[in-house]
């Protein structure tokens, strides 16, 4: 990442991550690094991300961030973390077939947060995924989250 002090003390960050199907990682540490939609597990994944976080007044936060997911090996299947209710069947299992091809898809986070002097932040968030041919269903993935924290 680059820090840009003088424009509104920004930040452009840039990743890249590629594992194997049969990765598991000691720590999981995927939402800060793959987008807030945590759809996608670690496993058989390639992406690459970059985005812009920047705080034009002080305690307050804006941030974009852009994801592009495919599969490291396009024969193989892809482990979802938290895939969209739309995506189950009534069991709660993901009904989702990842065969052909190898772009999982493309995910947008957008989010503002602001932090207050006693301890407490709040952050609102949107994300939207959009699957790729790797997946078989059409219907895009948009949320709208927001998060309370309380540190004592």
């Amino acid at each position: 990442s680059y820090t840009l002090a003088e424009a509104l003390n920004s930040t452009v960050w840039f990743g890249y991550h590629r594992d194997s199907e049969n990765f598991q990682p000691f720590f999981y540490d995927q939402h800060s690094m793959a987008g807030y939609g945590d759809i996608l597990a670690l496993g058989n994944l390639t992406y690459f991300n970059f985005g812009l976080k920047t705080t034009p007044v002080e305690g307050f936060h804006l941030g974009a961030g852009y994801h592009i997911f495919s599969k490291t090996n396009a024969d193989e299947n892809t482990s979802f973390y938290k895939a969209p209710r739309s995506w189950k069947d009534a069991e709660g299992s993901v009904n989702v077939d990842t065969g052909d091809g190898s772009a999982i898809g493309n995910e947008l986070d957008v989010w503002v947060k602001k932090k207050f002097d006693n301890g407490i932040s709040a952050k609102l968030r949107y994300v939207n995924f959009n699957p790729g041919e790797a997946l078989s269903v059409e219907d895009s993935d948009n949320r709208v989250e927001l998060r309370l924290v309380s540190k004592f």
